[in-house]
This record gives C-alpha cells, structure tokens and sequence, in this order.
C-alpha cells in the first residue's frame, strides 16, 4: 500500500464574469461553501469526460469571450492525468483548437450548469478548499 500523500495540481482557468456568478449561485443552492470551487470544477469535469460527446462538447463552447475572472482549481493527479488525456484527444479531433485545457474546464462548468443532475451534491466528498 502506497503511504504516500498525493498532492493537487492547481491549474488556472479564465472566464466569464457572469459564468462564475452562475456558478457560485449553483454551488450555494446545492450546499457548496465559496471555498468549495476545486471540488465542484472537479466534480464537472469528472462528469463531462463521461460523455463520450465531450469532444464536440468543448468544440461547440468555442466561441466565448469576455474572460475577467480567473479561477484557480486544485485537481487531485488522477484526474489532472485524465485532463491531460482529454487535451490529447481534442486535439486529436480539432487539431488547429488553442487552449484546450480550459476549454475542457469551461466546458466542464457550462455542462454542470446545464444539467441539473450535475448540480447534486455528490455524498461520497467532502467539501474542502
């Protein structure tokens, strides 16, 4: 057994004023604390890599603009490896795509904000920073 403590990985992303206002009205309403952004963002990316759409997903988000706010996230390593693998499939399918990373991330969130069985708390997770 490994004893080993895995530490996060914070990446950055920049985004919408309004998106991250949407955002925090959504954790509030299902019981998120403010500090809590890490563990929702992950969360949403966790359910946005289980469609197997998500490529066309991020690509169908392109065409934001604005970006004021930006969001530091802490990813645990198991999920930043699939992020990383998520970049390669993109770009993979949309070869010319800039910044796939947190076109994966704001994806992540619109498609959280979008659905409401991605707004329930999960009750295996505890809320921290």
């Amino acid at each position: 057994m490994n004893n080993e403590i895995q530490k996060s990985t914070r990446v950055s992303v920049v985004i919408p004023e309004a998106l991250r206002k949407e955002m925090g009205d959504s954790m509030a309403r299902s019981g998120y604390g403010l500090h809590s952004i890490s563990l929702w963002v992950s969360e949403a990316l966790e359910l946005l890599l289980k469609n197997p759409k998500y490529p066309d997903l991020v690509k169908i988000g392109d065409s934001m603009s604005h970006f004021k706010k930006t969001l530091f996230i802490a990813l645990d390593p198991d999920l930043y490896e699939q992020l990383n693998r998520a970049v390669i499939h993109v770009r993979t399918e949309f070869p010319v795509m800039d910044g796939v990373k947190s076109r994966l991330l704001r994806t992540a969130i619109i498609q959280r904000l979008l659905r409401p069985e991605g707004n329930i708390r999960s009750p295996n997770k505890t809320v921290t920073g």
